[in-house]
């Protein structure tokens, strides 16, 4: 703005400049035309009372009220200089509070995010540890029969069921471990392994998915990234999340798949989320990235995660699109939302 201004302060001096020059060189002309020098001799011989001395004298007086003018000419370039060096100072204030405001609006949206993920994730947990913990309560109540005698119980099935319990204590330490690195606070830049990222996330929501009736076909090269994984787990259980929501609300007659493909391109390493939940409207393919923005059908949704995952992955230098995609499996058409994710192997 500033640098626009200044452009045209320095346009209109130099029109002024040239059309100086302009008047100076057609005034030229006209006086060799009329041969001015001898003009002048004649008209001091024919008025004598006109000395040389006066004809130079108003010379110089013209002179200097043509400097005078450019003088005041340049105080007014300078005088509306200053005024706008000081407008542009009061936009650039306003600039940098509108960008402090909007840097923490987008904190307040990532934290609304994180706690909207963190509560599904919760839920996640709690149907995953029903399984363990019931283990536990069987093998438990078959321990509390053999120590009260109430009838024989083998060394075996005393063994299994230690055995059991072990495993579950160990299901769901490792449970807490994958809540951790979902929402671990000191991140580190690290490298990680796709497969194990993929491998955490469906190890949480698979009850849901199962519970669902979804089908998970998975086809991922052992491929490894750099970067935050906590911040690739996070993209990754919202765009599945949002994928799970769209095939619940499809006929349960009808087979809900998705497709999760991994691989390598160049120097990009390409992650493709499938669905065949029917696809995106075409207006909000566009939308479903701002934030706050919540669809008709997706109503109870706040409107933040997909905003987070585009944030997350253009900070990593990649990026993340959808579109609606059409295809064949099975000898069945399909047609559903696809999510690209594009991230640089080495960031």
């Amino acid at each position: 703005m500033k640098e626009y201004q200044m452009q045209d302060i320095k346009q209109q001096y130099i029109k002024d400049l040239i059309y100086m020059l302009i008047f100076t060189i057609l005034m030229l002309l006209l006086l060799l035309k009329v041969n001015a020098f001898d003009l002048l001799i004649k008209y001091t011989r024919a008025h004598e009372e006109y000395q040389l001395d006066e004809v130079i004298l108003l010379v110089l007086i013209s002179s200097f009220s043509f400097i005078w003018f450019s003088l005041r000419r340049l105080k007014e370039l300078k005088i509306l200089k200053d005024k706008l060096s000081v407008q542009n100072n009061k936009l650039e204030e306003k600039i940098k509070k509108e960008l402090k405001t909007s840097l923490e609006k987008e904190k307040i949206l990532f934290k609304q995010a994180r706690m909207a993920l963190m509560g599904e994730m919760i839920n996640h947990i709690s149907h995953q540890w029903k399984q363990p913990l019931s283990v536990i309560r069987m093998s438990n109540t078959l321990l509390e029969i053999s120590r009260d005698k109430l009838y024989h119980v083998n060394e075996n099935d005393l063994d299994e069921a230690i055995k059991n319990i072990d495993d579950s204590v160990q299901n769901l330490s490792d449970t807490i471990d994958d809540f951790r690195d979902f929402f671990q606070i000191n991140k580190q830049i690290t490298q990680f392994s796709l497969t194990k990222v993929f491998n955490k996330v469906l190890k949480l929501i698979e009850n849901h998915y199962k519970n669902s009736h979804i089908i998970i076909h998975k086809n991922i090269e052992h491929e490894n990234a750099y970067g935050f994984e906590s911040d690739i787990l996070q993209v990754l259980l919202n765009i599945l999340r949002n994928a799970k929501d769209e095939l619940e609300r499809k006929d349960l007659k009808l087979k809900r798949h998705l497709f999760i493909h991994v691989y390598r391109e160049n120097e990009q390493i390409i992650i493709k989320i499938k669905d065949n939940g029917g696809g995106i409207k075409e207006e909000n393919l566009n939308k479903l990235f701002e934030a706050y923005f919540i669809s008709e059908e997706n109503s109870e949704n706040l409107g933040t995660g997909l905003y987070m995952c585009k944030q997350i992955i253009t900070n990593m230098k990649g990026q993340l699109s959808v579109i609606n995609s059409e295809y064949e499996f099975e000898n069945e058409h399909y047609k559903g939302a696809e999510f690209i994710i594009s991230i640089p192997i080495n960031n």
